[in-house]
């Protein structure tokens, strides 16, 4: 029967049950349709060592303290193992301030194991493991008590596969010898910058239509508004202004309280006290010391246009050789870049990608890697 914790006590012993295990497998069930922050509901831990050692912590249940499972969060001894973790550390980190240690992402693995793009859970179940995961309660509201049997097991399914996932993709990274390159992925999911919710850097976050000052200058105004509103009363950004009429405020000179009701699906439910506020701050705007870069207006030559469909088949190659999902080498815009220029500003030309594809692409530029059909297969070589 499925066991879920609600009291102080029990999730004190559980936790100091898992302080000697090498690896935990860890998943969360949350809620955000209706919110800024995301509602954590449910906590699924299981021990790398021990089957029975496996439960639900019930962050709902009213008087329970999640200090011992954050401890084991912050242990650097035990190696988290999660699975497209990037929602479940945003949690953690928001609710602690303190980002967890040791973490392993089995999605990212995926990727680097040539499981494909961003591999949902239950097919790498079914990939790795053979087996299907129970998707019965997959639309659970997981704030709703009491949770029954079958949602529990639904839940606690994703790390108890999880756990024998992880020993046979670890088995496959350390035969490869590609463990650097998911923990250059990893750190970017335990970098604080990628949780960044500070309000005056929310106009980043936008598609920046125009790059004159003075919209700029606006934009960023609106934008940070919006954000502290939405975070002290914890509702979606869009429920307090649509970016596209945050768009078009900014595009406007507002300089009076009735120039916010001529603007088109501009909300009549905010408070006035809010919006007022709002107009002060408008006519203070100043251009920030951080201007977005502007979009080169360039148009592919058909020489560039030609490269970028070699660069595509490269990849393509470069993937299949070396077993590993595209999506982690590079985008269609990498490939434009490198098209344009040997020294882009992208991923493919750093650090171990450089080395897998980056230098290869750059060769196919030069006329220093050739491309033929050998067996009826693409191949690519280095010229002598």
């Amino acid at each position: 029967m499925s066991k879920i914790i609600t009291r102080q006590t029990e999730l004190e012993k559980f936790c100091a049950g898992l302080k000697k295990e090498s690896f935990i497998t860890v998943d969360t069930e949350f809620i955000r349709d209706s919110s800024y922050w995301s509602k954590l509901c449910l906590i699924q831990v299981a021990a790398g060592s021990r089957e029975n050692a496996v439960a639900a912590i019930d962050p709902l249940s009213g008087n329970i303290d999640l200090a011992p499972f954050y401890d084991l969060l912050l242990d650097k001894k035990i190696l988290k193992v999660m699975h497209g973790s990037r929602q479940d550390i945003e949690i953690f980190y928001h609710d602690t301030g303190k980002m967890p240690q040791s973490v392993f992402d089995t999605q990212i693995a995926g990727m680097v194991c040539g499981f494909g793009d961003q591999i949902g859970y239950e097919k790498l179940v079914k990939t790795i493991l053979g087996k299907d995961i129970d998707k019965s309660s997959r639309f659970t509201d997981w704030s709703k008590r009491p949770l029954n049997d079958r949602q529990l097991d639904y839940a606690l399914s994703d790390v108890t596969f999880l756990r024998d996932i992880y020993k046979k993709i670890a088995a496959m990274i350390e035969k490869s010898g590609r463990d650097a390159w998911i923990e250059e992925e990893v750190s970017v999911l335990l970098s604080p910058r990628t949780y960044d919710m500070d309000p005056k850097n929310a106009w980043k976050r936008l598609k920046i239509r125009t790059h004159k000052k003075d919209v700029i200058a606006r934009l960023q105004v609106l934008a940070a508004w919006r954000e502290e509103i939405a975070q002290k009363q914890n509702r979606p950004r869009n429920r307090i202004l649509r970016d596209d009429v945050l768009q078009n405020l900014a595009l406007h000179k507002i300089e009076t309280r009735e120039d916010f009701d001529k603007t088109r699906r501009f909300p009549r439910d905010l408070p006035e006290k809010a919006l007022m506020n709002l107009l002060e701050r408008l006519k203070k705007a100043k251009t920030p010391a951080e201007m977005p870069e502007k979009q080169k207006q360039r148009g592919l030559t058909e020489q560039a246009a030609a490269i970028i469909e070699l660069l595509r088949v490269l990849l393509k190659y470069v993937c299949e050789e070396e077993n590993i999902a595209p999506k982690l080498l590079a985008s269609a815009q990498d490939l434009e870049d490198i098209a344009l220029s040997d020294k882009a500003d992208v991923p493919a030309l750093k650090g171990w990608r450089y080395d897998v594809f980056g230098k290869k692409a750059l060769a196919l530029k030069h006329g220093e890697y050739a491309v033929a059909i050998k067996g009826g297969k693409i191949k690519f070589f280095p010229l002598p």
